[in-house]
């Protein structure tokens, strides 16, 4: 379940990125902070999700 929520996530960042790019100018550095920004904090939003995985199972 949680490798779902993990791609659906990441597909939605990445499409988000994509559409952030494209609101703001054209530019090599406008590129590089986008990407950059967005390549590193994906993790920050999946931490919850990633330790509700790594719990132990009940029971």
């Amino acid at each position: 379940m949680a490798m779902l929520g993990t791609l659906a996530f990441l597909a939605f960042w990445i499409w988000g990125c994509i559409k952030l790019r494209s609101l703001l100018p054209a530019g090599m550095i406008w590129d590089l902070l986008t990407f950059a920004v967005g390549g590193t904090l994906w993790g920050l939003p999946l931490i919850p999700l990633f330790r509700w995985a790594e719990r132990p199972p009940k029971g």
